[in-house]
């Protein structure tokens, strides 16, 4: 392993950065999403998965934001 945090880490701190807030918060969010791909935390979606995640996330479709 290059000793980085992993894809999976990635994308939580570019969601909790996005949207200042913390870790917990922005893993709480993934993990409610995590279902739309059959498993039960953020942290066992499929790697193949990720770029339309991170793509969500950009274009705000995933956000820790409180939707009005």
């Amino acid at each position: 392993t290059t000793g980085g945090p992993s894809e999976h880490e990635r994308i939580v701190i570019m969601l909790a950065e996005k949207d200042g807030v913390d870790l917990p918060t922005a893993v709480a969010r993934l993990n409610r999403s995590a279902w739309l791909y059959k498993v039960k935390s953020f942290d066992q979606v499929p790697d193949s998965k990720l770029p339309g995640i991170v793509a969500r996330i950009k274009s705000g479709d995933i956000t820790c934001a409180e939707k009005p």
